[in-house]
């Protein structure tokens, strides 16, 4: 299997090392309305002692949308100055206290704005079989208008230098791409110079416009390492730079058991960094009983410490249009051990970092599941348990009640990561407590011979296999990687 995701791979393409602030917290919602409405919730973080990399911006930083309406702002990809003053200032301010940006964009585009007539100019929206541009249906919830082809290269490149390298040059360093499914469409529509249909260019869509942002970051901005975070994707999306996440999902426990497996196919068709709504999308609000409250704290509890084990970024969001929700980790949940969960992953990010630089070298998986390393029956299809790059094995809960989780270790000796202890297995499975000290931490465990570099500058060896790890850092921003600029140990 190993061998057949390598030679998939090396076809496909293999990702670039994303910005190493994409492997620590990012603090999301629908939305933040006002910088002051942000500055609040990060100011309680920083408060609570709450390690923090990036925030995300959903549609109001450019206005929100008007459903139905022609003068929506949807599509703008510039700042609503009245709520966002200074955006260039802000983000500097944020770059300081070393919280990066990601802003939302999408391809859908307001028919009365002047970007909608900039880019008929230019044959960059998706049209009819005589080129003329094509509004998606009468009417949708973020306005009325057309949708950008990306598989028309050269409009794409005007987009991208007309609008969204402003952003660039201001410091945002992620693009958050929406909708790109894509999820309203003409059943007339055209895209590219060939006219093909929606069914011969719906799969390429989304990888085509993640395309169109590397390009642009190599036409204009060559230095800077792009970043994109789509909510679809197609075959080779992961060499243009671009993650995934999995869309509106609810706030259940379901939807949690679900996401486990499913960053598994994702790893198996050559994505490596895949991640979820932390908590879900879709939630009820507070007060509905105490029962639900309490199970939806549990529930968020147990999904960011799945989410801070296995996923990137690491991006608590929901949709919190009624400023009547918390998705930020010290407003909800358990959180002391949320805080230990975030902790842990921050103390492991050079090894993070350095699975990033053998997944863009060579191709290897960042999370695998056990059956790429372990030629063993018993560890396929094993869902809620996974592998951090070679040396780690992790196990998550999804149950309301979980007290512990069978986890099953492939033969040999595994060590407890945070106590050392160790654990001998013939090839079987073990009930694990997910519970320490009254807090919820996931079993984590290292197999024999680990070697895993920490933030602290230690590194932590396990057991006494034969074993080789590559410790690779560089300056976490720029392509200069890519030229052989960067310290491997």
């Amino acid at each position: 299997l190993a061998d057949l995701r390598r030679r998939y791979m090396a076809m496909a393409g293999h990702p670039p090392v994303p910005p190493k602030q994409m492997f620590g917290l990012w603090l999301s919602e629908y939305g933040f309305e006002t910088w002051a409405e942000l500055d609040g919730k990060l100011a309680t973080l920083k408060a609570a002692g709450f390690p923090l990399s990036g925030v995300v911006l959903d549609l109001f930083w450019f206005g929100g949308v008007q459903a139905n309406q022609p003068d929506t702002p949807m599509g703008k990809l510039s700042w609503d100055l009245t709520h966002f003053p200074d955006p260039a200032g802000k983000i500097k301010a944020l770059a300081a206290e070393g919280i990066g940006a990601m802003l939302i964009e999408e391809s859908y585009v307001g028919a009365d704005l002047p970007e909608h007539t900039a880019l008929a100019a230019h044959q960059a929206l998706a049209h009819d079989a005589n080129g003329v541009p094509l509004p998606t249906s009468p009417g949708n919830w973020w306005g009325r208008g057309g949708m950008i082809d990306w598989l028309n290269p050269d409009g794409a490149a005007f987009w991208h230098d007309y609008r969204r390298q402003a952003l660039i040059d201001m410091g945002v360093i992620g693009h958050w791409t929406d909708l790109g499914e894509p999820e309203m469409v003409s059943p007339d529509f055209r895209y590219g110079a060939t006219n093909l249909t929606d069914a011969q260019a719906r799969n390429s869509y989304n990888v085509m416009w993640a395309k169109s942002i590397f390009d642009g970051y190599r036409a204009t901005a060559p230095i800077k390492r792009p970043f994109i975070l789509s909510r679809s994707g197609g075959m080779g999306i992961q060499q243009y730079g671009a993650a995934m996440w999995s869309g509106d999902t609810a706030g259940d426990f379901g939807s949690l058991a679900a996401q486990m497996p499913q960053q598994q196919h994702m790893m198996w068709s050559g994505l490596d960094y895949y991640g979820s709504d932390i908590g879900g999308f879709h939630r009820s609000g507070p007060g509905v009983s105490a029962a639900a409250d309490a199970a939806m704290n549990t529930l968020y509890t147990q999904w960011l410490a799945y989410s801070a084990l296995f996923e990137v970024p690491v991006r608590p969001h929901t949709e919190n249009l009624c400023n009547c929700k918390e998705t930020a980790p010290d407003r909800i949940g358990d959180v002391a051990s949320t805080l230990a969960n975030l902790k842990l992953r921050y103390s492991l990010l050079p090894y993070y970092y350095s699975l990033a630089h053998a997944a863009w070298r060579d191709g290897e998986p960042v999370f695998p599941s056990l059956d790429y390393y372990y030629d063993d029956a018993a560890a396929r299809g094993l869902g809620a348990e996974k592998m951090i790059g070679p040396n780690l094995l992790g196990a998550a809960v999804a149950t309301a009640e979980a007290k512990s989780v069978p986890v099953y270790l492939p033969k040999g000796d595994w060590y407890d990561f945070r106590s050392g202890t160790r654990v001998t297995s013939a090839g079987e499975t073990r009930d694990m407590p997910v519970t320490r000290d009254g807090r919820l931490e996931l079993p984590l465990l290292a197999r024999d011979g680990a070697i895993v570099p920490m933030a602290d500058g230690v590194l932590r060896v396990f057991g006494s296999a034969d074993s080789t790890f590559a410790w690779v850092d560089d300056d976490g921003i720029s392509t200069a990687y890519q030229s052989g600029d960067y310290q491997q140990t």
